[in-house]
């Protein structure tokens, strides 16, 4: 069984009108995608950002993440740190 994309991951736009609704949920005709690092890494390099790096819970440069962090929100995770 199919579950239909309610996320719309990869859309730029949201299906307007129960016909676009319908294709959208059921054609299945749209790319859909998530970043991997290397991938994220070098759109970000592209972008203009520097000192790209893999973080993980509590390495943050700026201590005042440490404020804000939870460790339960990183598991199944992938954390980045760079500059702009």
């Amino acid at each position: 069984m199919v579950l239909p994309d309610l996320a719309a991951l990869g859309r730029e736009d949201q299906p307007r009108g129960v016909k676009a609704w319908l294709h959208a949920t059921v054609g299945n005709s749209h790319h859909k995608w998530m970043w991997d690092y290397a991938s994220l890494a070098t759109a970000l390099e592209q972008a203009g950002f520097s000192g790209i790096r893999r973080a993980s819970f509590g390495d943050a440069a700026d201590p005042r993440f440490a404020d804000v962090e939870e460790e339960g929100r990183w598991e199944g995770c992938l954390g980045i740190e760079c500059q702009r």
